[in-house]
């Protein structure tokens, strides 16, 4: 027994001594073809070398007929051989061949985009699918340029004037950038969190990817309730995003004036955040008027 498994001899497993000679001249004619032949191409090499090149090269057959599936080969899972002698000495540098480091972006794009929850209507769309006109010429010159820039952008207008559109077609430009996006109705975003805090969920694993995400879109910003609550969350997300300088876009049909006031004398008499809210968002968002009728049909 050797560290508790049996060990076998070939004349334990049935093999005559016949076939036991023929099998060792094999082994020894297949390593005097590898000595021969690598000793070519390389110099003098151990031993050792030899067997490091002769796997390494095994491994090399197998990535040469790859076609992009999942790789499966045990330790060295989606990595490939590379060969190089230095001193005499076969060095086998082991690096994340091509195509596996494009299967694992794809599948990381696929991941950011079912996280971000970009509405489906808009999923696919690019630019080209926007119509330009006097209306939003000066949003979609800020569009083209947000990921470049990393400049946040409240985007407000009437109803139908296209700034959800607008604000997915930037956001997929930071998924296909292999950036992490958060895309969100404010309204809807304030009942996950309530009822997060009522013991259906959890609302610091929700405000941590609002904390954190490279770009967060808010969209229908200001059609929440004014309420202590929905103020205080705001307040909490806003200052994370502004405090780690990070890409904010929001979506409105009011200008920050009436969010601000909205918030500043609520139903109820209070006041809850709006000045530090809407100051926090006129410097780290751009404010950018969409006009026209609506678009939708």
């Amino acid at each position: 027994m050797t560290g508790g498994l049996t060990t076998l001899n070939p004349t334990q497993l049935g093999w005559t001594s016949e076939l036991i000679a023929r099998v060792k001249a094999e082994c020894a004619q297949v390593a005097a073809a590898n000595r021969e032949r690598l000793t070519a191409k390389y110099g003098t090499l151990s031993d050792r070398d030899i067997v490091r090149i002769v796997d390494a090269e095994a491994a090399m057959c197998e990535c040469a007929k790859c076609k992009g599936a999942p790789c499966e080969r045990g330790l060295e899972t989606g990595r490939q051989p590379a060969i190089t002698i230095v001193d005499g000495e076969a060095r086998i540098r082991w690096t994340q061949c091509a195509k596996e480091r494009e299967r694992r972006r794809r599948e990381r794009r696929e991941r950011l985009l079912q996280n971000a929850q970009i509405p489906a209507r808009y999923v696919g769309k690019t630019l080209a699918d926007y119509v330009v006109d006097e209306n939003n010429k000066v949003a979609v010159t800020y569009a083209k340029s947000a990921l470049k820039t990393g400049r946040g952008a409240y985007l407000f207008g009437e109803r139908g004037t296209g700034k959800t559109f607008l604000a997915a077609l930037i956001a997929q430009e930071y998924l296909a950038a292999d950036k992490s996006v958060v895309f969100i109705k404010v309204p809807r975003l304030l009942d996950e969190c309530y009822r997060a805090i009522r013991g259906q969920g959890d609302e610091q694993n929700i405000l941590q990817e609002m904390y954190t995400a490279d770009l967060v879109v808010l969209d229908d910003f200001g059609m929440e309730k004014a309420t202590k609550y929905a103020g205080t969350t705001l307040c909490k997300i806003i200052d994370a995003r502004y405090d780690g300088q990070l890409a904010t876009l929001m979506t409105s049909n009011y200008p920050l004036e009436k969010v601000q006031e909205e918030l500043d004398n609520a139903s109820d008499g209070q006041s809850y955040n709006g000045s530090r809210i809407v100051d926090r968002c006129r410097e780290m968002s751009k404010p950018i008027l969409l006009k026209g009728k609506s678009r939708r049909h």
